[in-house]
């Protein structure tokens, strides 16, 4: 990889760490918690389709909340100081 890549590699990096520390948690709206539930449970389906067939209405998923845990923030952010370190130190 050239200098410059790797250098704005590291930035982004730092950037995202940055973001994830100041996160505390992650709203998950009801579609992506729906495909979240499908992919892990394919019999979900066949469950919403059942309540939308007896209750004549979709099925109500509700948002989720994920929490972030606080050293996320810390091992994306010094790996994003290794990968721009790396790219300042490139000859």
């Amino acid at each position: 990889m050239s200098r410059d890549f790797t250098c704005f590699l590291g930035i982004l990096v730092i950037l995202i760490g940055i973001q994830l520390f100041m996160t505390e948690k992650v709203f998950l709206t009801s579609q992506f918690t729906r495909a979240l539930a499908e992919r892990n449970d394919p019999s979900i389906t066949r469950k919403t389709w059942f309540y939308e067939a007896v209750f004549g209405e979709p099925a109500k998923i509700p948002e989720k909340e994920v929490p972030i845990p606080e050293w996320l923030g810390y091992v994306v952010l010094c790996g994003g100081g290794m990968v721009l370190f790396q790219g300042v130190n490139k000859k």
